[in-house]
C-alpha cells in the first residue's frame, strides 16, 4: 500500500492505481460482510454461500504486500539511497497518521487503557494490523534493498526459494499452529495465533515477488500483456478449485478454520489472481475508463484503509438497525458496503485537498 510519498522520480505505475483500487474496495467488502454476520440467514446454503464470498476475497494482504514491495523496488532500486531520509518520510507520513488514527479509535472503543499496546500490535481497530505489518517493511526496507541486489541476478533461484519457504511455513502454522496439540501450547496461544497476521515473515513471498517484478519490470509487463488470456484460463481453474476446496473444508472442519486467511490454499490462490489483475490493470491502462474515480480511489487507499471501519461501525449501529424489515438482508449489505467505501472515498478526498490535513491520510507534498 506504499504511496511513494512524491518519491516517484521515475514514470508513474498507472497499473498500480487499479490494483490499489481494487483491492481497497474488496478490503471494505469483506470487512462489511464479517461485520455484518449477525443478518446472515441461519440455512446452510445461505451461511457456506457467504462464506465462500468473504474467503474470495482473501487476496487483499498478499496483493498490499506485492505492489509495497513492487513500488519500493521500483523507486530506489536504481537510485542513491538514504535509509534515514527514507526512514524520516516513513515516520512522518505512515506512523504519526498511524498514531493518530489508533487514537482514534481507541477512544471511540474506550480503550484508551491499552493504547500503547494497541500501537504496538495493531490493535486499537481490526483493519490497524495491517499498517503494524507495512511499517515493519518500511523499518527494514534499506536492508532488504542490500539483499535483493545481491541476489537479484538470480530471479528464478529468488522466488522458488522464497515460494518453497513460504508454502512450507505456512503449512505448518496451518496445520499445527492453528490445529492440533501445539495450539493450546501457551506461547502458541497467546502469542504467536493472536499475531501472525501481522509479522512481515508471514508474506515474505509476494514482498520478494514484487521487488523482482520491479526488477524486471519490461519483461514481465511483456509476458503478462501477451499471454492474459491463458494468465485468465489459469486464474478461473485455481478459482474453481479453491471454491470447491473450501466447501469441502467447511463440512469437514469448523468455519473459523476454513477461513482462515493463512493457509497454503490462499497462496496459490493470491499467485493466480496478482497476474489476473495485473493483466486487467494493462487493459484498463489501454482504455482508462473512469481513469479520475480509479485514480482518486488510489491516492487515497491509505486513507479509506484507515477511514472505513468509522462509517462502518456508524452503519452497523445506527443505520441497519432503522431499515425496514422487509428489505432483504443481502441488499442491506451491499448497501452498508458501498456507502461505507463511497462515504469513506469522499472524506479523503476531500483531507487530500487540505494541505496541512493531507498527512492525516498518508499523503504528503504538493497535491498530485
Amino acid at each position: 500500500m506504499e504511496n511513494e510519498n512524491n518519491e516517484e522520480k521515475k514514470a508513474h505505475i498507472y497499473e498500480i492505481d487499479f490494483l490499489r483500487a481494487i483491492t481497497v474496495f474488496s478490503v471494505v467488502i469483506i470487512h462489511t460482510f464479517a461485520s455484518c454476520a449477525f443478518l446472515y440467514s441461519r440455512s446452510t446454503f445461505g451461511t457456506d454461500a457467504i462464506a465462500l464470498f468473504i474467503h474470495l476475497l482473501h487476496y487483499n494482504r498478499e496483493i498490499f504486500v506485492f505492489v509495497t514491495g513492487l513500488v519500493l523496488t521500483y523507486v530506489y532500486y536504481h537510485r542513491a539511497f538514504s535509509p534515514f531520509k527514507f526512514w524520516s518520510k516513513r515516520l512522518l507520513f505512515i506512523f504519526i497518521p498511524y498514531i493518530l488514527w489508533s487514537l482514534i479509535y481507541v477512544w471511540i472503543n474506550n480503550s484508551l487503557n491499552n493504547f500503547w499496546m494497541d500501537i504496538l500490535t495493531g490493535n486499537a481497530s481490526y483493519q490497524l494490523y495491517y499498517i503494524s505489518l507495512a511499517l515493519q517493511y518500511y523499518l527494514l526496507f534499506p536492508f532488504f534493498l542490500w539483499f535483493i541486489k545481491k541476489i537479484s541476478h538470480h530471479p528464478i533461484a529468488v522466488i522458488l526459494i522464497s515460494f518453497i519457504l513460504q508454502v512450507a511455513m505456512i503449512y505448518f502454522d496451518f496445520a499445527y499452529l492453528q490445529k492440533g496439540p501445539l495450539t493450546q501450547t501457551s506461547f502458541v496461544k497467546n502469542v504467536i495465533i493472536p499475531y501472525q497476521d501481522r509479522l512481515f515473515i508471514t508474506y515474505q513471498f509476494f514482498f520478494i515477488a514484487g521487488s523482482i517484478v520491479a526488477i524486471y519490470m519490461n519483461k514481465i509487463y511483456a509476458f503478462v500483456k501477451n499471454y492474459g488470456r491463458l494468465l485468465s484460463i489459469i486464474f478461473a481453474i485455481t478459482f474453481l478449485c479453491y471454491s470447491i476446496y473450501f466447501l469441502h473444508q467447511l463440512h469437514t472442519e469448523s468455519m473459523t478454520y476454513a477461513l482462515s486467511v493463512l493457509q497454503p490454499s490462499v497462496i496459490f490462490y493470491s499467485i493466480a489472481v496478482i497476474p489476473f489483475f495485473s493483466w486487467l490493470s494493462i487493459l484498463w491502462v489501454g482504455k482508462k475508463k473512469l481513469f479520475r474515480l480509479i485514480k482518486g480511489i488510489s491516492d487515497t487507499s491509505f486513507g479509506i484503509f484507515f477511514v472505513h471501519v468509522m462509517i462502518l461501525t456508524y452503519f452497523i449501529q445506527h443505520v441497519i438497525p432503522i431499515m425496514p424489515a422487509e428489505v432483504p438482508t443481502l441488499e442491506k449489505i451491499i448497501f452498508t458496503s458501498l456507502m461505507t467505501f463511497i462515504l469513506s472515498l469522499i472524506i479523503c478526498l476531500i483531507l487530500l485537498r487540505i494541505p496541512f490535513l493531507r498527512w492525516t491520510i498518508g499523503r504528503g507534498g504538493q497535491k498530485r
